[in-house]
């Protein structure tokens, strides 16, 4: 199993949720308390009511300004559109390889106003209007300046940035950091700026990955190995860097044997599946997991950080601001992964009792307004 090959299958499943059954041991910044509101706004089953499937599992999602919230499903090629009473509206995609048809899903993102973009594992960049309407599709790099990125993510009408693998995948080791190639593409592909050298992070169980996040006029670039995001302007430029997250608490073995499990279970056939659990059980378990989990730019001047360890049973989020001082907390009493924020929401995914995953918004409130 390649390095990207991995890591696309540990982004496609969240292999981490529900790991735990232990109570929230994270610290943070400390910064001034948001209130998040303890029950969402809009819960979006895995099955609706009907009985048919909203969606089989979650890669992605995002929150749009009309109330939409918008998710990828990587195992039906479809991008769906649910209302704010998390009914759907409308779906986009068919699998294939030929013009507007899909790969399997592996981000979808937000890219100025209310226009999502939809990046598969075929290097497709597919463009969608408002209303799910396809207006381009394009590869990255458009130009052949490198492989296909392993991940992008995007800013409000600017660039994109990519993170390309350099050299090929390495041996199944603790340290297995790979190489890669930090760089800015327009919105056809075409490579602008190579920005840095920077190392992708590890394919393993309870990997240290690089984080990306794009602000209006920064770059946000989160490395695998510390509790630090560099920051650049979106010319390429360095702009220094922002402390935050903290080293996370030890992994059990139970933890990771049950993460194997779960990352395994991706797989529906059975050889492919004790295949997948061979190699996994090959790297060794890491110390502590990572300082931080994902990165969120919300305007111009704050980042947002998931520093509380997936299957914690409450979610805790930091920010800094462009200071590098703290810029707030915000704990939300549930297992979430985040997927998108905004300045008074966020958006995320959870496991219920039943195993059923679910999409849920829950509003935000910063502490003036309290």
């Amino acid at each position: 199993m390649s390095l990207r090959a991995s890591l696309i299958t540990f982004a496609l499943v969240p292999i981490l949720a529900g790991c735990g059954g232990h109570g929230s041991a994270t610290t943070s910044s400390a910064g001034p308390a948001w209130a998040v509101d303890s029950v969402p706004v809009t819960d979006i089953a895995g099955t609706m009511s009907n009985g048919d499937a909203a969606f089989l599992s979650v890669v992605s999602a995002a929150y749009l300004s009309n109330g939409e919230i918008v998710v990828a499903d990587p195992y039906d090629a479809e991008i769906r559109y649910f209302d704010s009473a998390g009914q759907q509206v409308r779906a986009y995609g068919r699998a294939g390889k030929g013009p507007g048809e899909l790969g399997r899903l592996t981000w979808i993102g937000r890219c100025g106003g209310d226009t999502v973009f939809a990046w598969d594992d075929q290097a497709h960049l597919t463009a969608l209007d408002p209303t799910g309407r396809m207006v381009r599709q394009f590869t990255i790099p458009a130009d052949s300046a490198g492989s296909p990125p392993i991940f992008v993510a995007c800013a409000p009408n600017g660039p994109l940035a990519i993170l390309m693998l350099l050299g090929g995948p390495g041996s199944p080791t603790s340290n297995m950091y790979q190489p890669g190639l930090l760089a800015l593409s327009g919105r056809t592909g075409h490579v602008l700026r190579v920005v840095d050298s920077v190392s992708i992070g590890q394919g393993r169980v309870f990997p240290r990955v690089t984080q990306l996040a794009l602000s209006t006029d920064r770059l946000f670039v989160g490395p695998e190995d510390s509790a630090r995001v560099l920051v650049y302007a979106l010319d390429g430029a360095p702009r220094g860097g922002l402390a935050i997250g903290v080293d996370g608490r030890p992994v059990s073995d139970r933890e990771y044997d049950r993460a194997i499990e779960q990352q395994a279970a991706v797989f529906s056939d059975e050889s492919m599946r004790k295949q997948s659990i061979a190699f996994m059980h090959r790297v060794p378990k890491p110390k502590t997991l990572a300082p931080y989990f994902a990165l969120f730019a919300v305007g111009h001047d704050t980042l947002w950080a998931q520093v509380s360890a997936p299957g914690d049973s409450v979610t805790v989020l930091d920010a800094v601001g462009p200071d590098g001082k703290p810029a707030g907390e915000a704990r939300i009493p549930r297992d979430l992964r985040v997927l998108d924020m905004g300045r008074d929401y966020v958006l995320g995914e959870y496991d219920a009792p039943d195993g059923e995953q679910h999409v849920a918004l829950y509003r935000m409130h910063p502490p003036a307004t309290r």
